[in-house]
């Protein structure tokens, strides 16, 4: 069915969002592509939305998501750009793609994206 129901509603909330790497470097390519995707899909999951689109450039990425009323789409946003404290501080050079701790305590860090060395 097109609708979800819940104990008191019936809805179909979808919202599309846009991520873009800072300064919309072209790092989103090959294998920073495939572990954003899976980190991303893992968090929806995580988060019980279902992201029913997803289409990764090398500059952004477009995602359609689709929610329940009780999640904000700030609040949607904010845990999708989080990953796991365990996967923070990881570099990987050929990707282009780092995870750094941003968060001093608590319980992420932000997914950074910045260009393998030689790229501006």
């Amino acid at each position: 069915s097109k609708y979800r129901s819940s104990s008191h509603t019936t809805y179909n909330i979808g919202y599309h969002v846009v991520f873009s790497p800072k300064y919309r470097y072209n790092l989103l390519r090959g294998a920073a592509a495939s572990v954003l995707k899976d980190l991303l899909l893992e968090k929806a999951s995580d988060l019980e939305i279902t992201i029913q689109t997803m289409e990764v450039m090398p500059d952004h990425v477009h995602l359609f998501v689709v929610a329940s009323p009780t999640l904000s789409i700030e609040m949607i946003v904010k845990q999708l750009k989080v990953v796991p404290r365990t996967t923070s501080d990881v570099t990987s050079p050929t990707s282009g793609i780092i995870f750094k701790s941003s968060y001093p305590k608590g319980g992420g860090a932000a997914i950074r994206l910045r260009p393998p060395s030689g790229q501006t």
